[in-house]
């Protein structure tokens, strides 16, 4: 993001743009673009106070899960970070410097691990702050008697933890209701080995994007355990792919690990830990053909557990694929492997594994345009479809693949190519007749829209073209196509493009990610 993201704004137009978005759209790129919005360093629009804004800012960065990043932002503008902030960052020391000689002398700090306590908020958020730190500071052992009186009303990972030493048993622990302190002590003691892979998905679940983000990257939490958080933190774009490879890694060689001292246990079939072995037998695989094999089926098992996943799983399998290697296949294997290609953001290296079109095999060529899945992918994803596909663009009709579409898959589809090839769409009937609301459903935001973009306001551009985008499905195909153009009004076109084929993807209009399989 440019430096000079916020100029010619005005304070108020910021604020509004920044109040309408809720952080909650589900594609890993929008998530992406606001984080960055946010975070970029560079003088406050016109009219605002800078430390007013950094405020802003960092309230939300925390909200969408990046806390160091929030951390960041207030200390740039010397303001203390937002309340929890530095704890869910993982700088305890600097949570806790203020707070431990707080303590009372002599004075105890009570607490109850009672079952009907457990979903009860701290009595004291001060004492349970306090309790926290004292157990941070006290690594894995239990507090001493002194501190812990037996009758109050502290409850949570903290209570649990002052009492016990060693991981958290999370059994009935409801994950609305833990702190940032608790948080800090849990990623600090990890999660017992005893808790299921259900109970740790529902943790996950209940947690917010910072608590999700700081228990994914607890190195004390089992890998198991761990990748079910990672694969939560895919689905909401909290995570980079190769974080998700990383934990697929990690469980896989812990599965092998424990099959080879006799220790594993019985009963492990689950989902996660099936597509981490897939992982790594696809990465071992030195068979091109059989590698690609293995990616394209763990990359439709991830869809099919989750389609928000996908995008994530190819981009953690795109490295495993190399162009050179591709393009010695056959012509069904390169489409395949430039489709998952495509599917997570590798967008120069599927080029690369078709070939340039003068060189391509004419089976090839006829391949790819009887292909309209990954046609639509192109005509997306690529700055140049034509040249790719081999192929004059205004002679394709879509209008056949997208009739075979229903519902929300054919409305963002034909959002997505209308906005990045319009002239492979059909040409309307003579008799279709006006659509009302054609304008789009949020007229006000769309005009703010394109006045910030003539202004040449981009920070501004880009925020109210996620509003557009967060406003589905009530945008419809119009507000999505809106806000995705005004994504590249703001000079973000690569983004617009990634963000188009991940909502083609989680819309179901592009399913054959592993034909055949």
């Amino acid at each position: 993001m440019p430096a000079d993201l916020w100029q010619g704004s005005t304070a108020a137009r910021i604020d509004v743009a920044l109040a309408g978005l809720t952080g909650q759209a589900p594609w890993a790129t929008a998530r992406g673009v606001l984080r960055d919005l946010l975070a970029t360093e560079g003088p406050a629009p016109a009219g605002a106070d800078a430390g007013r804004f950094a405020d802003r800012r960092a309230a939300a960065l925390l909200a969408l899960g990046d806390a160091r990043a929030a951390v960041a932002v207030a200390d740039a503008a010397g303001h203390p970070p937002p309340d929890g902030a530095l704890l869910l960052a993982g700088d305890e020391a600097r949570a806790c410097a203020p707070v431990l000689p707080a303590t009372a002398a002599g004075g105890a700090i009570a607490i109850s691990t009672a079952a009907e306590t457990r979903r009860t908020p701290p009595a004291s958020d001060a004492e349970a702050a306090v309790l926290a730190c004292h157990l941070l500071s006290a690594g894995d052992a239990a507090l001493p008697a002194g501190l812990v009186s037996a009758a109050g009303a502290i409850s949570g990972v903290v209570a649990r933890a002052a009492v016990t030493a060693g991981p958290v048993v999370i059994d009935d622990l409801d994950p609305a209701m833990l702190t940032p302190a608790d948080l800090a002590v849990l990623a600090r003691r990890g999660i017992s080995a005893d808790a299921s892979a259900d109970g740790v998905a529902a943790l996950a679940a209940g947690l917010d994007d910072a608590g999700l983000l700081r228990l994914a990257g607890a190195g004390t939490v089992s890998p198991f355990h761990r990748l079910v958080l990672i694969e939560a933190a895919a689905t909401r774009g909290l995570i980079a792919p190769e974080r998700l490879a990383g934990g697929w890694l990690a469980a896989a060689a812990a599965e092998r690990s424990a099959a080879l001292s006799g220790a594993a246990r019985a009963g492990e079939a689950r989902p996660e830990r099936l597509r981490a072995r897939q992982f790594a037998a696809a990465a071992a695989e030195r068979n091109p053909a059989a590698r690609l094999f293995g990616i394209a089926t763990l990359v439709r098992a991830a869809a099919g557990a989750d389609p928000l996943l996908t995008a994530a799983a190819a981009g953690a399998t795109a490295p495993l694929l190399d162009p050179a290697v591709i393009r010695r296949l056959d012509p069904d294997s390169r489409i395949d492997a430039a489709r998952l290609a495509l599917a997570g953001g590798a967008v120069d290296a599927a080029a690369a594994m078709l070939g340039a079109a003068e060189d391509r095999p004419a089976a090839l060529t006829a391949a790819l345009t009887d292909d309209g899945e990954f046609t639509a992918l192109a005509l997306v994803a690529f700055e140049d479809a034509g040249a790719v596909l081999g192929v004059d663009v205004s002679r394709l009709d879509m209008g056949p693949w997208l009739g075979g579409l229903a519902g929300p898959a054919r409305e963002v589809a034909t959002a997505a190519i209308g906005l990045f090839a319009p002239e492979a769409l059909p040409l309307p009937a003579p008799d279709a007749g006006v659509i009302e609301g054609a304008m789009t459903p949020v007229p006000a935001v769309w005009f703010a829209l394109r006045a910030a973009a003539d202004g040449g306001r981009l920070g501004e551009t880009a925020a109210l073209a996620l509003m557009l985008l967060e406003a589905r499905p009530e945008a419809g195909a119009i507000g999505i196509a809106g806000g995705l153009e005004g994504l590249r009004l703001a000079g973000l076109d690569t983004e617009a493009r990634r963000l188009a084929v991940e909502m083609m993807i989680a819309a179901g209009a592009i399913s054959g990610l592993a034909p055949g399989v």
